[in-house]
């Protein structure tokens, strides 16, 4: 049944060069989870005009909350922030043959209903959180 859901995750664009790229991409992170190697990342896209490819890591996800249609994101803070993803990112990123670009990386949060992808939240912003709510689950 369709319901909203809300997330809060890291997100990091990735290019997928041909259709079946996606479906390997997912497999060698199931893999990879299943072996204990790697915790709450996965591979995600977001729809405007097209398809816009994501290397995402769940911070917090729940289902049927009545929130309504929102989402913001904002890139993340120079120093601490930015090493401390980078350096998770990196094992993941090196999984499935990509660089992390750490400019790229950013603090996400939206509710949307999941009947349909989500809209493209990586792309808005103006999210103003503290950041340190982001590592409540890292600990």
């Amino acid at each position: 049944m369709s319901d909203y859901v809300h997330e809060q995750c890291i997100l990091h664009p990735i290019t997928i060069n041909r259709e079946d790229e996606y479906d390997e991409i997912e497999t060698k992170l199931l893999d990879a989870q299943h072996a204990g190697e790697l915790k709450n990342f996965e591979i995600d896209c977001f729809y405007d005009d097209e398809a816009a490819y994501f290397l995402k890591y769940v911070l917090h996800n729940t289902y049927g909350e009545d929130a309504g249609d929102w989402g913001a994101s904002r890139f993340l803070n120079e120093g601490v922030e930015k090493k401390f993803w980078t350096e998770k990112f990196e094992q993941a990123m090196k999984l499935i043959d990509r660089k992390v670009e750490p400019d790229k990386l950013k603090y996400c949060d939206y509710c949307y209903y999941n009947c349909s992808e989500a809209p493209d939240y990586y792309n808005h912003d103006g999210l103003n959180v503290d950041t340190v709510e982001m590592y409540y689950n890292l600990q």
